[in-house]
């Protein structure tokens, strides 16, 4: 919210007589260089930059300013009044004007592509306009955002999101934002809803970046295979058997690159290490309801942990 600059109700200037200082002159200005400095009829229009008034302003013949003068949260201004001869009276310098108030919690206006976050560090989102940048940021601020519904942050230069992909939101998802470096967003934390967790009963399953974070249970016997995205830094991905596959499970590379590298555990014990490998299998009639697999990207590569309930229910290889 804007404040008014000399107070509300509009004040009054006197003379040395006490008469009203009807016809003087009020002039608004930067006290950092004396330089004139806009000033607002309305709270709306600070807030919104509008109808700003810098010219000086002829006091009537009450002595008051002919409208009310609002300023910007958080701004500094310097006043001079001046006589009929332009001669200055009083001078009231380095006015301050209070900073933003923060509520605990905001709703953003549901059309607004780059909502303000001045006015808290908890939002909440509302339509399904996708948002591209957060206004009146500063260095040092952290957010902390609650999808409503379904809406999409996007990655770009003034937000940095984990993956550099976009983040479509749905209700329940949270995403915490910080701002390390002036007027660019880094992504620190988010959280996702039950729709990251994905029964498979269909093949070929091929990912996206978008599904960042997401739990497969794989549920078709019939098996099939799963093709992951491009590498991207901080991608992840779990693939649960939920179903014991009579045709085998595959978990593939994108484009057949041998970029996969980790480790599997089977039930006698064996550690299995594999590198350079474009392929993980649960294998037909050995595979287990629980065997599981997590992969992790760095942005180059997939490294994986994976584990089998049986002797021989997990493979890796090249294609």
């Amino acid at each position: 919210m804007a404040y008014a600059i000399l107070g509300n109700p509009r004040p009054q200037f006197l003379d040395s007589s006490g008469d009203p200082f009807a016809s003087g002159t009020l002039a608004i200005q930067d006290p950092a260089d004396d330089s004139v400095k806009a000033s607002y009829p309305t709270a709306a229009d600070a807030d919104a930059s509008t109808n700003g008034t810098s010219a000086s302003l002829t006091l009537n013949s009450r002595g008051q300013p002919p409208q009310d003068l609002w300023g910007k949260d958080g701004e500094d201004y310097k006043l001079v009044i001046t006589d009929v001869n332009a001669a200055a009276v009083n001078t009231y310098t380095n006015i301050r004007l209070p900073g933003y108030s923060r509520r605990s919690t905001v709703t953003f206006t549901s059309t607004d592509a780059t909502p303000t976050v001045a006015e808290g560090d908890t939002f909440i989102t509302a339509g399904t306009t996708a948002i591209t940048d957060f206004d009146d940021g500063q260095v040092g601020d952290t957010v902390r955002i609650l999808g409503a519904s379904s809406i999409t942050i996007t990655h770009g230069a003034p937000v940095s999101l984990m993956g550099s992909v976009n983040f479509d939101m749905v209700a329940g998802d949270t995403l915490t934002l910080h701002m390390f470096n002036d007027q660019v967003w880094e992504e620190i934390a988010r959280t996702t809803a039950d729709a990251k967790f994905e029964s498979v009963t269909a093949f070929t399953n091929t990912l996206t970046a978008a599904e960042n974070g997401t739990t497969y249970f794989l549920n078709l016997a019939g098996g099939g295979s799963t093709v992951l995205p491009a590498p991207a830094i901080g991608l992840k991905f779990v693939f649960i058997v939920a179903t014991a596959p009579t045709t085998a499970y595959t978990i593939d590379t994108s484009s057949g690159a041998n970029i996969m590298h980790g480790v599997h555990l089977d039930i006698v014990g064996e550690l299995v290490y594999a590198t350079a490998r474009d392929i993980l299998t649960f294998v037909a009639n050995i595979s287990l309801v629980g065997d599981r697999m997590e992969v992790v990207s760095d942005g180059t590569s997939w490294f994986y942990t994976a584990f089998g309930g049986a002797d021989g229910a997990i493979t890796t290889g090249q294609t």
